[in-house]
């Protein structure tokens, strides 16, 4: 498949995301704000940098969830220049995979 399509896919499976994202790694605790979602992840604007492939856990609240998410994952990348990153979930509980998809979808 072309980059392209590629892109065009990856888009599409994706929605925006406005909102703080607390990340721990370790003992560690740093606020994000969130730009984007999908079922494989989140993408983050950080104030500072993180080391890639740094185990974490996410947290952030979807519309009308009064709880928010939790989930297991990775920075898989970063870009110092623009300050957003990627974080890839892994293991995500299906239910919260439900949510997610209808987060994704515009069902919520």
């Amino acid at each position: 498949m072309r980059t392209d399509r590629l892109m065009e896919a990856r888009r599409r499976n994706r929605a925006p995301y406005k909102g703080w994202v607390l990340l721990t790694l370790g003992s560690e605790r740093v606020r994000a704000e969130g730009c984007d979602l999908s079922m494989d992840g989140i993408g983050i604007e950080l104030s500072s940098a993180l080391p890639e492939d740094a185990k974490l856990v996410s947290e952030f609240v979807l519309p009308g969830i009064t709880l928010p998410l939790e989930l297991q994952g990775r920075l898989v990348w970063s870009d110092p220049a623009s300050s957003r990153a990627g974080v890839r979930f892994e293991r995500v509980d299906p239910g919260l995979a439900e949510l997610i998809s209808n987060f994704v979808a515009g069902r919520l």
